[in-house]
């Protein structure tokens, strides 16, 4: 089963209230952006395995998600 977030806002509380395999998140949401997000997410003591698609392609924003939290596929 595939559950959809509209925002940054309602990913987050889908992801910190339940218990999914995996979650995708896009850097450029509405409401909170991805990294914020990613954040909260290991923050709140969760570490569901997190993937970023994204139009942002720099070396920098992919070593930042890294150093975040996301996992490298």
């Amino acid at each position: 089963m595939t559950d959809v977030a509209n925002d940054g806002d309602q990913g987050f509380e889908m992801a910190r209230a339940s218990d999914y395999d995996l979650v995708i998140l896009d850097i450029m949401l509405p409401a909170r952006d991805g990294w914020s997000v990613l954040s909260s997410l290991r923050s709140s003591g969760k570490h569901t395995p997190v993937l970023f698609l994204t139009a942002q392609d720099s070396v920098a924003d992919r070593v930042r998600g890294l150093e975040m939290g996301a996992v490298d596929i």
